[in-house]
């Protein structure tokens, strides 16, 4: 007995549907993004920071967050790259107008795809950088001009651990910025659904794992009245 024919779907107007195609069992690959030339008024080099501290009492590690009483948004600080300055010392600078807080770059452990000096290194392989002051974090952004932003971000850490705020410091388009240490814990969640969620939980992993004995909250979590800068 001959099986029987299968019927196209038809649809309200007697149409036959498409058939679907069957799903390949491959993967696919993700798309690559397209190369891109910018020329030098096409592009903006920022940089960025998250800076650490132990509190003086506890010993717990903290994060220093920003919070803009304008918008009511917690921010980190960062900001544009001034002509000839070089990255790093763009995201200490910002870091200090920003917050009041002086402050340095902190070495870490961290993977990377850039090679030791004078070493040839496939690209595609991961190394280990030990004590590596570099960016941890990169953030691509293309503007509504189609101007292309990156902003780098590296470890900072409070000078001496114990650096008194500077008052004045910061720019006159960044009145209004209010900034103070908070456990990293209650860093991430002032910080959550925000584009510097993920740098500052990257952060924070960093610079845990190079520490060694610290306390995982502080007796208590809760903000304090915020000082002015």
């Amino acid at each position: 007995m001959a099986e029987p024919q299968h019927q196209p779907e038809r649809d309200d107007k007697g149409k036959d549907k498409p058939v679907p195609k069957a799903s390949s069992s491959r993967s696919k690959k993700p798309k690559l993004l397209p190369t891109l030339n910018f020329p030098s008024e096409g592009f903006v080099f920022s940089a960025g920071s998250v800076l650490f501290r132990t509190h003086p009492d506890t010993g717990v590690l903290q994060v220093c967050v920003i919070h803009n009483t304008k918008s009511n948004a917690w921010i980190l600080p960062k900001g544009r790259k001034d002509q000839n300055e070089s990255m790093e010392v763009t995201a200490v600078r910002e870091t200090f107008e920003e917050t009041g807080y002086p402050c340095e770059l902190y070495p870490c452990r961290m993977e990377t795809r850039a090679p030791a000096p004078g070493v040839n290194v496939n690209w595609k392989v991961i190394l280990e950088a030990k004590e590596s002051v570099e960016p941890f974090y990169v953030t691509v952004r293309q503007m509504g001009d189609k101007t292309l932003k990156t902003i780098w971000w590296y470890l900072t850490w409070l000078k001496g651990n114990n650096a008194e705020k500077v008052p004045g410091v910061h720019m006159p388009s960044e009145a209004g910025y209010v900034s103070r240490f908070v456990d990293t814990g209650k860093a991430i969640e002032l910080l959550a659904g925000t584009n510097f969620e993920e740098i500052v939980e990257r952060a924070v992993d960093l610079v845990k794992s190079s520490l060694e004995d610290i306390p995982s909250s502080s007796e208590s979590d809760t903000l304090e009245v915020l000082d002015d800068i």
